[in-house]
């Protein structure tokens, strides 16, 4: 019995830890995403939307939205966010996949917006080229847990041509 309560408080503490830093080996070469620094006549639109296990929809309202183009050090930093270099979710909190500080360049080089009130987001004036576009949808449990997280998906922005993208899971 009192191995077994060992045992169980071992396991209690290891749910509690945090998971571990993945770590970003590849280096941040602007060189790679020069052509996203200038203006062009592609306009991305989209929304972001989680559904609650009640059924109830969450929209990314009020959050920021990125948008980064696609560079080896990107793809590198999304697949180990996401787990798939084309995007997809991460959860908020307990079992979420944690990764290092992104190179400051990096950070400086990707845009932003904000998502309306009703989780709609629209970028313009892009040049053609691959991004990803990412944001987060959370909401409040008690007074101690969120549910939801962050998605992202790769998308590609034609010039003078509207592309959209729903962010969901």
């Amino acid at each position: 019995m009192k191995k077994l309560s060992i045992f169980g408080f071992i396991l209690i503490l290891a749910s509690c830890a945090t998971s571990p830093v993945i770590e970003t080996f590849s280096s941040y070469d602007r060189n790679q995403i020069a052509w996203s620094l200038v203006d062009g006549t592609g306009k991305l639109e989209g929304d972001g939307f989680l559904s609650r296990r009640d059924g109830m929809l969450v929209k990314c309202s009020g959050q920021e939205v990125g948008l980064t183009p696609v560079s080896d050090y990107a793809i590198e930093r999304f697949t180990n966010i996401y787990g798939n270099p084309n995007g997809g979710y991460n959860t908020a909190g307990f079992g979420s996949r944690n990764v290092d500080t992104a190179d400051p360049d990096y950070v400086n080089d990707s845009r932003t917006t904000i998502c309306d009130v009703d989780g709609k987001f629209s970028f313009e004036n892009l040049p053609s080229g691959e991004y990803y576009v990412y944001t987060t949808v959370i909401w409040r449990i008690n007074d101690y847990v969120n549910e939801g997280g962050v998605m992202s998906r790769r998308v590609n922005v034609e010039e003078g041509k509207t592309s959209k993208v729903s962010l969901t899971y």
